[in-house]
């Protein structure tokens, strides 16, 4: 996973999908169209695009091919926005707080904890 970009990122999933007891001669993978007949949709991911290939390779003298499947997901970064950024933006916001309090009242330090604690 990538996540420099947390929690406005993509992620690329790639499955491979290979014949190991059957070279190229006696199977041969080719892409196809993708069913999404049995897929649901995630709460923290948007599916966004998705597309097959293949390609081949050779372990000696056999040759055996591959389908790869590509999935490109979107983070959904609502929640991460609701419950991570904001929280911690007002939280900051109340902390420059804390030098308009007077010296003299004595609730310097119990609103800084306060507002550390919350």
């Amino acid at each position: 996973m990538k996540i420099a970009n947390f929690p406005f990122e993509m992620q690329t999933c790639t499955i491979i999908v290979t014949g190991w007891g059957l070279a190229s001669i006696e199977m041969n993978l080719t892409p196809g169209p993708m069913i999404f007949e049995y897929y649901s949709a995630n709460g923290e991911w948007d599916l966004q695009s998705y597309y097959t290939s293949n390609g081949s390779f050779s372990d000696g003298a056999k040759s055996f091919t591959r389908l790869f499947m590509h999935f490109k997901f979107r983070r959904k970064w609502q929640f991460y926005g609701q419950n991570l950024l904001v929280p911690i933006v007002l939280t900051s916001l109340l902390m420059c707080f804390v030098f308009m309090v007077p010296l003299e009242s004595g609730e310097k330090i119990g609103y800084a904890l306060t507002v550390l604690l919350s």
